[in-house]
């Protein structure tokens, strides 16, 4: 096995661990992300209103890089 094929086995596993780690921390961002907004509405719209979309917005980045977390590989067969 030559140095390149290791460093491309090496890069390989380096980008899986890091896309598990994206996608472990865009999931639990996701389901914890929603106990912020009950203080927000609380208290009103008024004073948090740009506060409140950014973190609506931050939401719909986390569910999108979180929504492959935990699953298994998944096959067309449905039975």
């Amino acid at each position: 096995m030559s140095n390149s094929e290791l460093l491309g086995i090496v890069a390989g596993q380096l980008l899986a661990v890091a896309v598990q780690a994206v996608q472990f921390v865009g999931f639990w961002t996701s389901v914890s992300l929603p106990l912020l907004y009950v203080p927000l509405l609380a208290d009103g719209l008024e004073a948090g209103a740009e506060l409140f979309a950014g973190l609506v917005a931050l939401h719909v980045v986390s569910l999108v890089l979180g929504h492959e977390y935990g699953r298994d590989e998944v096959t067309d067969d449905v039975t």
